[in-house]
Formats: structure tokens, sequence, C-alpha cells
């Protein structure tokens, strides 16, 4: 759940499979919500749970912090309208 992982791992995949054919990738994030309107998503784990990964791993949080730490924005820049 880094977006920068992310992009520099697409870049190896798209180079090696341009050069040598193709690859198998996966890719494991984490899922705050349910599957669809009718799964809320708490019958195979609790509230906290989902809490504390969002605040922990938050894709989102991490790069508006990296953002934010390098100076490349200010909070205003980045607010969400």
């Amino acid at each position: 759940m880094n977006v920068f992982s992310v992009r520099e791992v697409f870049k190896f995949c798209k180079n090696y499979a341009i050069n040598n054919g193709p690859i198998f990738l996966e890719l494991d994030t984490y899922r705050y919500q349910g599957h669809s309107m009718s799964d809320p998503g708490i019958s195979y784990r609790t509230r906290d749970e989902v809490v504390k990964i969002r605040e922990q791993r938050d894709c989102i949080t991490a790069l508006k912090k990296i953002i934010l730490n390098a100076n490349f924005a200010t909070e205003k820049e980045l607010k969400v309208y």
C-alpha cells in the first residue's frame, strides 16, 4: 500500500515484459469496506481492525505525509474539495 513501491514494481514489470515476455504480478492491499452493498465487511473482521489498519497503513495518508514533509505542497494545496 505504498504508491512509490507500486510505481517502481510496474516500471520493472514493464521493462521485464518488453525484454522477456509476460510476467505475473500479484498485489496485496486492504479493503476498508465490504465487497458490495450487501457485505458490510465486518462479518469477517472487527471495526477495530479496520480502524487500526487505516491508521497504520493507509496509502493516501502516507503519501500526504511524504508530500508535506518534503515541502512539495502545503496542507491547503492538498485539501480535497
